[in-house]
């Protein structure tokens, strides 16, 4: 509850540093984040003085449990009257919304606000911001989906065999995660196998796995609406050189990675540590995505560990280290792991094995 109250009273803040008089805040994730309520259907209207959720009459007495900051307004047909309401008889006011949001929300706000001078300003920079620093509540939310994600990843490795589909490994993995306590798989589930393991994002299809076969296997689960994700790459032996360098190279360049992360590192500069190492192994344009990304309420958040963020890494900010080499038509491999950002390095979130694991027959 005094989290709740806390968060709100930040963003008021900094609606007020930014020069705007209110905001309608109507993402489910950013809905959550300031409110607590779990529904589908509501708008948040935030200013100085007021922070009411408007809801329908399905989700009324949820919402009055939930958001205990806010007060509850019941709409029938017209949710954007009611806003108009609220705003009262205010003129040449700023007014944030979500450029993330529908245009055709955009235009019903513009329509709505026309008699009154209202000026609508992109506030998702606001929103992003005051999510990049997890508090220890989300942190414990992050360390539990990791630690199923783990436990799925060792269970479905006595699954995996050759005349499996990939389609049948997700399925199990993901069953196995829920029975475990995740509300859901925080995106849809990569396997990967033999030559569609050169896809970054594979998801999982009807292939049947051969001995020989690489499998490349990034997966997720939300417990208490917090998301998780690692990628595991592991091999049904035996293995070719070539596909074992390969392994060895990506691990040693997530493990430099790793080891530069602290606070008052520039995102950049992780992704450029471990593309060095990749280029330099003579890979470097088999690996043609970012290093990694933010991960919250939501499965890809800022900042993004990338060559071209700037981000400093402040204090429980959590990330993923993720680098992979993809060659086309033959194979890939990915290694990530989630990571908490410390003042002096920084602490892993999901502890499964990163020795290759190859699976006989």
């Amino acid at each position: 509850m005094k989290m709740r109250s806390n968060r709100l009273a930040h963003f008021r803040r900094l609606l007020k540093g930014h020069g705007l008089d209110a905001a309608v805040v109507s993402t489910k994730s950013n809905r959550y984040y300031l409110s607590g309520f779990t529904g589908t259907a509501a708008l948040l209207y935030i200013d100085q003085e007021k922070a009411v959720l408007l809801t329908d009459f399905r989700y009324i007495e949820q919402a009055t449990e939930q958001a205990k900051d806010f007060t509850i307004v019941k709409y029938d047909r017209d949710i954007y009257g009611e806003i108009v309401s609220l705003l009262g008889r205010q003129s040449n006011v700023r007014i944030g919304f979500e450029e993330e949001d529908t245009y055709k929300r955009y235009r019903l706000l513009s329509q709505v606000f026309k008699d009154q001078k209202v000026e609508l300003v992109a506030i998702d920079h606001i929103l992003a911001d005051i999510r990049r620093v997890k508090n220890d509540e989300e942190i414990k939310a992050i360390k539990s989906a990791a630690a199923i994600g783990d436990k799925g990843f060792q269970f479905v490795l006595d699954f995996i065999k050759p005349g499996v589909t990939e389609r049948q490994i997700a399925v199990e993995l993901e069953c196995f995660m829920k029975k475990e306590g995740a509300q859901d798989v925080s995106f849809e589930t990569i396997i990967a196998s033999g030559e569609r393991s050169s896809l970054p994002h594979g998801v999982a299809s009807d292939r049947i796995l051969h001995v020989g076969d690489l499998v490349v296997m990034d997966f997720g689960c939300i417990y208490d609406y917090y998301c998780s994700d690692m990628t595991r790459t592991i091999g049904i032996g035996p293995l070719s050189e070539k596909q074992q360098e390969i392994y060895g190279i990506v691990k040693d360049a997530q493990q430099k990675a790793l080891e530069a992360v602290r606070a008052g590192v520039m995102a950049s500069t992780l992704d450029e540590i471990a593309r060095e190492q990749i280029q330099e192994a003579g890979y470097g344009k088999a690996f043609g995505h970012a290093l990694g990304h933010s991960v919250g309420l939501e499965i890809h958040e800022a900042p993004s560990i990338s060559g071209t963020d700037r981000t400093i890494l402040t204090p429980n900010m959590i990330i993923t280290i993720e680098p992979g080499i993809y060659l086309d038509g033959q194979f890939g491999v990915r290694i990530e792991d989630l990571v908490c950002v410390k003042n002096q390095g920084y602490e892993l979130m999901n502890h499964a094995t990163k020795e290759l694991q190859i699976i006989h027959f």
